[in-house]
């Protein structure tokens, strides 16, 4: 084999390689770490079914209700309504219904602040845990108004793209101790059929 055909052999050789290791390591840092390659847009959505990867890009989202009131699947929206980290996944589905309208932007990760050892999640979706809220033991709880038997439910994953290692309906009791771990992912869903303003979801740092 001339030199000049080595060259090429192992030029093409480099290309190939590239080609299936690029994606896969962009694949890899994607599952691991989500937010640090986020592609999510800015995009104002009415009623209709959208799909991710053509209708909308790719990406971790925060959503808010900017008018009137819709569902998003099963759950009643209203306006100022938020979801937090929603993780849309390409050719997933969003289907909204009602006469309002939501606009969907780039998920912004922000630090719950808390008052008195205490962290209050005001709104349902996804937290990261190390960055939102710290990693530690936790005592979780919930307030809403006492004529109420709404209760959240709550959700531990290892990752963005795991399935869940703990699920909390508070069935049993209205408190747990719980261990939140550094680049885990906590959900909140206040309830599976609306966004209800008077609940809260406390965590206190133990």
């Amino acid at each position: 084999m001339t030199k000049t055909k080595l060259g090429i052999f192992i030029a093409l050789t480099v290309i190939t390689l590239l080609l299936f290791l690029v994606p896969k390591g962009i694949q890899y840092l994607k599952s691991q770490n989500p937010e640090l390659l986020n592609t999510a847009e800015s995009i104002k959505l009415q009623a209709g079914e959208y799909t991710v990867g053509k209708d909308i890009k790719v990406g971790i989202y925060d959503m808010q209700v900017t008018k009137g009131s819709l569902s998003y699947y099963s759950t009643r929206l209203s306006k100022g309504d938020e979801i937090i980290g929603i993780n849309l996944l390409d050719a997933n589905k969003l289907y909204f219904e009602g006469s309002g309208e939501v606009e969907l932007t780039s998920a912004e990760f922000n630090p719950i602040k808390p008052s008195a050892n205490i962290f209050t999640i005001e709104h349902s979706g996804s937290y990261e845990v190390g960055k939102q809220i710290p990693a530690g033991k936790y005592t979780l709880t919930y307030t809403i108004d006492k004529s109420s038997k709404k209760k959240p439910f709550i959700q531990i994953l290892p990752s963005y793209t795991d399935d869940a290692r703990t699920e909390i309906q508070f069935e049993t009791k209205q408190a747990y101790d719980i261990n939140l771990k550094t680049g885990e992912i906590l959900t909140v869903s206040k309830t599976k059929s609306e966004e209800l303003d008077n609940m809260t979801v406390l965590l206190k740092k133990n």
